[in-house]
């Protein structure tokens, strides 16, 4: 237990919040399950066939940015060799009828497309390679 420091991004600004854990289990609907973070860098891993691809090393030199939730992928505005900089959007993911934005964490250069509009993603599954 102790403090943990993580790093948001809203509205394009960069905010570091420190959050106290309480209680190392999580409860729905009644039954209680031990939670665990995921490392800062890692995703909860996929189910999709991006998912399998990225475990099977797609990805050779750039950052991978992975969907953060499940969902339909509404829109890719990124472009593949595009520059876009820090808080620009990448993708838009709908989940549970609201419009996630996936925003780039630094700036940088797109280097590949992973997903497309309409694709069927899963929490860590692969969307597109940064640099």
């Amino acid at each position: 237990m102790g403090i943990k420091v993580f790093r948001i991004v809203l509205d394009g600004v960069v905010h570091e919040v420190e959050v106290e854990e309480i209680h190392r289990n999580v409860q729905s609907g009644g039954y209680a399950a031990p939670a665990r973070p995921v490392p800062q860098n890692q995703s909860a891993g996929g189910t999709g066939a991006a998912a399998e691809q990225k475990r099977n090393g797609a990805s050779a030199g750039g950052e991978v940015i992975t969907a953060p939730l499940q969902g339909i992928v509404l829109a890719v505005p990124a472009a593949s060799g595009q520059t876009v900089k820090c808080g620009e959007v990448l993708v838009i993911i709908e989940a549970m009828k609201m419009e996630n934005e996936i925003i780039a964490p630094r700036d940088c250069m797109v280097t590949s497309i992973i997903t497309s509009k309409g694709a069927s993603v899963a929490a860590g599954d692969p969307l597109l390679e940064i640099s």
